[in-house]
């Protein structure tokens, strides 16, 4: 019980090694001449790429490898993502922020795929028949093969939504901003021009 804690824990530990030194890589070539529009989209994508590939490889818990792929999707997982688009909003770029929300919902997406790939007979909502007994309906979602792909394109929708409305959010604040700062220089130019003339 011990060595199967540890052997996780340290599987938790190594995970978040690559993100932190992903990050510390991000944030020592800003300001360098390496430092180019397109770096910040790279280190998103990697990060959205680890965790889907661990989504999509590794088992709910080491102990259990035999475990159907498709019941890591009942694991609190998914809200990493949401992690991942929050740490592009502090770009306050609304492309980087879209582009987020979509490859995240991709990822999601290809990581589900993957391990349903490798399992015959993945359950879904659409089994449940209409007007259904209590039995009938645990019969498919507590079936170890309950894939709930319907539930998984949801979490992607919802995920490139939240995106978009974050960077329509971001993209509104910027046009304020710019009008504040022209009507700030507009103002500035006005006075200038007033105490010319009142010489």
């Amino acid at each position: 019980e011990f060595r199967r804690v540890l052997f996780r824990s340290l599987g938790y530990v190594l995970a978040l090694s690559v993100f932190a030194a992903l990050g510390l890589v991000h944030y020592a070539l800003i300001g360098t001449r390496f430092d180019k529009r397109w770096l910040k989209y790279v280190f998103i994508t990697l990060d959205i790429a680890i965790v889907s590939a661990l989504v999509a490889t590794q088992p709910l818990y080491p102990s259990a490898g035999d475990m159907p792929p498709v019941m890591i999707f009942r694991a609190p997982v998914f809200p990493f993502y949401f992690v991942i688009l929050g740490l592009a909003a502090f770009s306050f770029s609304p492309a980087l922020v879209m582009w987020t929300g979509i490859a995240g919902a991709m990822g999601w997406l290809a990581a589900y795929f993957r391990a349903a790939s490798g399992l015959e007979g993945v359950r879904n909502w659409n089994e449940i028949p209409a007007n259904p007994t209590a039995e009938q309906v645990m019969a498919v979602v507590l079936d170890p093969r309950f894939g709930g792909l319907g539930g998984r394109i949801q979490e992607a929708v919802v995920l490139a939504v939240v995106a978009f409305l974050i960077a329509v959010v971001m993209w509104r604040a910027r046009i304020t901003l710019k009008r504040q700062l022209e009507a700030e220089r507009d103002r500035a130019t006005l006075s200038r021009s007033e105490e010319h003339t009142s010489e």
